[in-house]
């Protein structure tokens, strides 16, 4: 088959059977099968040519998951709880250190919470890397799987994935187009209420685990990056992500893994078995890390929103999301008890629409260099 630039009514039939195979996944509060999961994750790693991970580790949160991933990653284990947290954060880090101390090898030594200070250079080291990507992968998997499939869709329709800032503005690249096509779809389709829901989970990791820098610690880095283009980049981001990054939510690689299958069969390609592979683990597990010896897996959690797993005491809080540890990502205030089985995490009304301004003319039409920026832009894979 090959691509048109208008999806057909049987493309269009694949994008919504793909989608409805991936709606409400995320959104389970069913106990993973950890004895499933755990041959799927081996199956996984062979698919991406490496050996099974040597230890394969459950935790009940990605907070959990989080600290265990650093643990085996950096030989180091938290022995301190969060101390910017609530206290019932704070009962369940609690929980978490207890459990790192039960898998911890024996060669693991106990360090404090946060890591220690830093000189001015090891900070400028550590960013660089990350800048100029040339920081060791946290995962074996994610990032691999992304480049493997880029690299076989370009072959096969002969042209890059994504316009490039220098393209010129004649240029035609079936591959940017059709992925542009196949995945947009998708991002409709697919509930994107899902994707706030994890960063939410991200965000509340950042908040108890981020040790901020003064502001001229923070200059003197982003002035050390010398070829940066546009917006400089956030250092307290980028080294929060080195120390504490490489977990593959249960929602981020969805609207990816869907739309590169969708795209391979449009294109006439046979199918991934890598993809198809780590599909398969992130329809059975919550959040997880895939590093070269270690596999850190977690549980789904006991309620989301306000489904509650079956003999889990609901909370008289409402939660957005909470996990059989204790840790809990916490809605917006609310001031109403939500009706059984309701979103509790629904916006309020839209405020009236304003009165309608004169209308201007249209400007002119981009010219010259503008005329290259103003071009559609096509969503980077696994970005």
């Amino acid at each position: 088959m090959t691509y048109a630039r208008d999806l057909s009514a049987d493309e269009e039939a694949l994008l919504e059977a793909e989608a409805a195979t991936w709606r409400g996944h995320v959104g389970s509060v069913e106990p993973c099968d950890r004895p499933a999961a755990e041959a799927l994750v081996v199956e996984a790693y062979t698919a991406m040519g490496h050996p099974a991970p040597a230890r394969i580790v459950w935790m009940d949160s990605p907070l959990g998951g989080v600290l265990a991933a650093r643990m085996f990653r950096e030989r180091r284990r938290p022995v301190r709880v969060v101390e910017r947290a609530d206290p019932a954060t704070r009962a369940a880090a609690e929980r978490i250190v207890a459990r790192l101390a039960e898998i911890a090898p024996q060669d693991i030594q106990p360090v404090s919470w946060f890591r220690t200070v830093e000189d001015m250079d090891v900070l400028k080291a550590d960013m660089h890397a990350y800048f100029y990507r040339r920081q060791k992968r946290h995962e074996v998997i994610w990032h691999t799987l992304v480049d493997r499939l880029r690299s076989e869709f370009e072959s096969h329709l002969g042209s890059p994935i994504e316009y490039g800032m220098w393209s010129d503005v004649d240029d035609v690249y079936p591959a940017a187009d059709l992925w542009k096509a196949v995945h947009d779809r998708l991002d409709t389709l697919i509930d994107g209420a899902e994707r706030d829901v994890h960063d939410r989970v991200g965000a509340e990791h950042f908040r108890l685990l981020h040790r901020s820098m003064p502001p001229g610690v923070q200059r003197e880095l982003v002035n050390s990056v010398f070829d940066s283009v546009g917006v400089p980049p956030d250092p307290e981001s980028m080294l929060y992500d080195k120390e504490y990054g490489g977990g593959i939510d249960p929602w981020r690689p969805v609207p990816f893994l869907a739309a590169f299958r969708c795209a391979y069969e449009i294109a006439g390609m046979p199918p991934s078995p890598e993809l198809a592979a780590v599909a398969r683990v992130v329809r059975q597990v919550g959040w997880w890390w895939p590093m070269t010896d270690t596999a850190v897996l977690t549980d789904r959690p006991v309620q989301y929103r306000t489904t509650v797993r079956a003999g889990w005491p609901a909370s008289a809080d409402p939660r957005l999301l909470a996990y059989a540890d204790g840790f809990q990502v916490r809605l917006r205030a609310s001031t109403t008890d939500p009706e059984p089985g309701a979103d509790v995490g629904e916006p309020p009304p839209p405020a009236p629409e304003p009165e309608p301004r004169p209308v201007s003319p249209p400007p002119p039409a981009p010219r010259g260099w503008r005329r290259l920026f103003s071009r559609r832009s096509t969503p980077k894979p696994g970005g």
